[in-house]
């Protein structure tokens, strides 16, 4: 067995956790950049505690709050501006997944020729002059406090991508499970979800290890038992903290192994379909995924299957795995995450483009069972509708 593993974020994980991140920032500088979607009411009140906390610290800071869902190469950019104009030593992702990939594309195009466009994975490397990251993650779902990667859309391609370099992993992550009780019934579904796909990917990823698969397994349980309770009532602290401990083991599962095939299409949607949050582009084609890849990983399917229903514990690993399909089903309406592309409001002429852009990125390649063009459009047709729920 060969196994690699790194993980150089420093996790400070637990309530009141904010408060330090006045004296993290000033181990790296003192000139911050907090980045964040345009402040709305639930974010005050963190917000103005994050920032006494850095002035308490002798931290000066600055504020960028033009993150957008799906974050473009236009936000990115007007950010890596601001950072470069006010001369910063450090960039703080508050809030979400967009909020934490701008901050981490904002750390590399601020310090580098070009944009930050200009550094994909499969483009040229940021340098070790990217600047220092903090990510203060505020959801349950992404895992980018821990992850080397940097999602972003190129809006006149549509074409969504993403850095993927060690130097983007953030210096420091603060999970505080305070910071997430207010966020929205839909919010929760929908990063809790891909907390889900998150850990599942990793343990079906052909490139996985054991070290990954541990990860993952308890992160699904945690999502299994936690999830539909904090979507009911958010205000459970408990159901919030084992939701952040979870969405941070799958962060830490793709940081070490990766994402497969609904990544790589989810991802695609978000790039055609920008009001489509990447937590509803994974749950609307994971159905069809699951049925087109249970029989290629059998025993991985059965374990997921008798995670998500218990009832499954005396079948055999056939009958489980085969199973699990109508088991994501289950969960998937029990989370109010049961959609179709019809109902998201995606033109159906767009699929033949998203079917095309799905092979563009690599994470199909990493499925159990590899797809086609021709198959992906056909996951994406049966889709389109959806019965029950």
């Amino acid at each position: 067995m060969k196994l690699d593993y790194y993980q150089p974020t420093e996790i400070r994980f637990g309530r009141g956790r904010l408060e330090e991140l006045g004296a993290a920032t000033a181990a790296f500088g003192k000139k911050a950049l907090i980045v964040t979607v345009p402040v709305f009411k639930e974010l005050e009140a963190p917000l103005k505690r994050a920032r006494e906390s850095l002035e308490r610290a002798g931290v000066q800071v600055s504020h960028y709050a033009g993150v957008v869902p799906n974050p473009t190469t236009e936000s990115v950019d007007a950010g890596a501006e601001m950072a470069k104009t006010n001369k910063v030593d450090v960039v703080i992702g508050f809030g979400g997944g967009s909020s934490m990939d701008t901050a981490k594309a904002i750390a590399v195009g601020a310090t580098h020729p070009g944009r930050a466009w200009d550094y994909l994975f499969f483009k040229k490397q940021p340098g070790p002059q990217t600047l220092p990251i903090i990510a203060v993650t505020t959801t349950s779902g992404t895992g980018s406090h821990v992850t080397q990667v940097s999602v972003m859309t190129e809006s006149a391609s549509h074409t969504k991508s993403a850095i993927y370099h060690s130097r983007v992993f953030p210096r420091v992550a603060i999970v505080d499970p305070d910071l997430m009780m207010s966020v929205p019934r839909h919010i929760t579904a929908c990063t809790g979800f891909d907390v889900l796909a998150h850990a599942f990917e990793s343990f079906i990823h052909v490139g996985g290890n054991s070290y990954a698969d541990i990860l993952a397994i308890e992160a699904i349980g945690l999502v299994r038992s936690y999830l539909p309770a904090v979507v009911k009532s958010g205000r459970s602290l408990e159901a919030r903290e084992k939701m952040a401990w979870a969405d941070t083991l799958g962060g830490l599962c793709i940081a070490t192994a990766g994402v497969t095939l609904p990544h790589g299409i989810g991802m695609t949607i978000g790039g055609f379909a920008p009001h489509v949050t990447h937590g509803q582009a994974l749950a609307v084609v994971y159905p069809e995924f699951m049925r087109f890849t249970w029989s290629s990983a059998i025993p991985k399917f059965a374990r997921l299957g008798r995670i998500l229903d218990p009832s499954l514990q005396t079948n055999g690993d056939a009958e489980a795995a085969e199973k699990s399909c109508a088991a994501m089903d289950g969960f998937l309406k029990e989370i109010g995450m049961w959609i179709s592309f019809e109902s998201l409001k995606v033109d159906r002429s767009l699929l033949p483009a998203i079917a095309d852009n799905s092979l563009v990125l690599p994470d199909y390649k990493n499925n159990p069972r590899i797809a086609d063009r021709h198959e992906i459009f056909a996951m994406l047709e049966a889709s389109y509708t959806r019965q029950g729920g």
